[in-house]
């Protein structure tokens, strides 16, 4: 049986008097692709900004690998072992390539110093394809290069569980293949993966298992090919019209 590795216990998120998450819960074990997807709106990067926390929970509980971490600062969780993307990659813009992964090595490991974060952060830019970029300003990057970098900077904190807030948006479709088969790469390496993305034929194609929101509710959980022919996600996305 699967080591479980977060466990997500009815989380409520409130924004003044919006509710944005409305009891979530859900369970992910290691290994798992988690696709987390939903209409604009529906709580999918509120979520993972809770998880990370980047946002205070405003009720129930988060475990990871059994610890309470509801309370926890952002930098404890990424110690911890949950790293996050975000949707616009903000590297930054007066260092090089190296020394912002470096920063970010730094910040996911306490006791790291200098030498090792030099060294680990080089090793996730070969790794992510980006070590011939290693002493250039940011600024020389493009859009997709950008995405890496983000991949890079949250891998260097050596995480188990990954949470990706769509990583492909704005690429094209060659730059969303090499996406999907560097997701796949790190999937490969051993971590454990959430990823929230609106092109449907990468998380299905991706995913081993999907959970569905709807404003700030799961809807449906379950395998791909079965969630994606639930009327309830068909009405959510399409309409009604469009539901059996």
């Amino acid at each position: 049986m699967s080591e479980l590795m977060l466990t997500c216990e009815n989380v409520v998120k409130n924004f003044g008097g919006v509710r944005a998450l409305n009891g979530i819960s859900t369970k992910v074990s290691r290994g798992e692709i988690l696709g987390l997807v939903g209409p604009n709106g529906s709580g999918k990067s509120t979520l993972i900004n809770i998880i990370s926390g980047q946002h205070p929970v405003s009720g129930g509980q988060l475990l990871f690998k059994g610890r309470n971490i509801t309370k926890d600062e952002p930098h404890l969780i990424t110690r911890l072992g949950i790293a996050r993307t975000y949707q616009i990659p903000r590297p930054f813009q007066t260092m090089t390539v190296l020394r912002n992964v470096m920063v970010s090595s730094t910040f996911g490991h306490a006791n790291r110093g200098l030498e090792q974060a030099e060294r680990a952060a080089y090793e996730t830019l070969e790794f992510t394809g980006l070590a011939a970029y290693a002493g250039m300003p940011v600024s020389k990057l493009n859009l997709h290069q950008r995405k890496f970098l983000e991949l890079a900077r949250a891998l260097s904190t050596k995480p188990e569980l990954l949470l990706l807030d769509e990583v492909m948006a704005g690429l094209n479709p060659t730059e969303i293949d090499e996406s999907v088969e560097m997701i796949r790469k790190i999937h490969e390496s051993g971590v454990t993966l959430i990823i929230v993305e609106h092109l449907m034929r990468v998380v299905t194609s991706l995913s081993t298992r999907m959970l569905v929101l709807n404003y700030g509710e799961v809807i449906a959980e379950g395998g791909p090919e079965q969630v994606m022919r639930d009327p309830e996600v068909v009405t959510a996305y399409l309409g009604k019209e469009y539901a059996q």
